[in-house]
């Protein structure tokens, strides 16, 4: 199975997620979005997209990663 996963700096890949789930709905749970929020440090950031890989992507999962930069 392939899992998307977004990065951004701030909501944007939040919001791209949001707008995805409109027309993918059905896939929606294949959608992972990780933002550097106002404040949040690298390693922050770092242990928030950590947990995010743990609890939300099977290990067998194939990953795309898209990211704003």
């Amino acid at each position: 199975m392939k899992h998307l996963i977004l990065v951004s700096h701030g909501s944007f890949a939040a919001g791209l997620k949001t707008s995805l789930s409109m027309f993918a709905r059905d896939r929606i749970g294949q959608v992972t979005a990780v933002g550097l929020a106002d404040g949040m440090s690298v390693d922050d950031l770092a242990a928030e997209f950590s947990r995010q890989l743990d609890e939300e992507i099977p290990e067998d999962a194939e990953l795309v990663v898209l990211a704003d930069i």
